[in-house]
């Protein structure tokens, strides 16, 4: 049983690091989309290609939108290219943080719109509503700026 996983991923700090180097990241969650005026396929295509390219490899966890490295970069990474490509406002999408179904601490970028949350998660290929993901548990998602909430509160 895992007591608090969180006392390994200092998601915080990571998240402020981010921020700071990279200034044009950092959004208020106020925008819901129409889910019926996003390009969907588009969608779909970046999250794929993402999962495909970008490869886990041993790199330092470093928080950023790279050509390497692990779940939180991937959805940072699929983040930066659903606004810079479609022009998805920064603040309809957050970061994550949850445990998978392996009980491990693990980062997935969550898309708000106007008919629900979806989950971009490089561990599954399809887009699902997050109640229908495998994440055995939510544990903080971001809400704008360096603010974070537990998702107790929401579950």
């Amino acid at each position: 049983m895992i007591s608090n996983p969180l006392e390994t991923f200092p998601f915080q700090q990571r998240w402020n690091d981010f921020l700071d180097r990279t200034p044009d990241q950092n959004a208020d969650h106020t925008a819901v989309p129409p889910i019926d005026q996003l390009d969907q396929v588009a969608i779909n295509k970046i999250n794929f290609e993402v999962d495909k390219f970008l490869w886990n490899r041993d790199v330092q966890d470093f928080w950023c939108c790279r050509a390497n490295g692990d779940c939180e970069d991937k959805a940072l990474e699929k983040r930066r290219r659903l606004n810079s490509e479609l022009d998805i406002d920064l603040g309809a999408m957050s970061l994550t943080i949850c445990l998978n179904k392996r009980r491990q601490v693990h980062a997935v970028l969550c898309l708000r719109t106007d008919a629900g949350d979806y989950i971009l998660d490089n561990e599954n290929r399809f887009i699902l509503p997050w109640e229908m993901t495998s994440i055995r548990r939510w544990l903080y998602r971001q809400t704008g700026g360096n603010s974070w909430e537990s998702c107790r509160a929401i579950e």
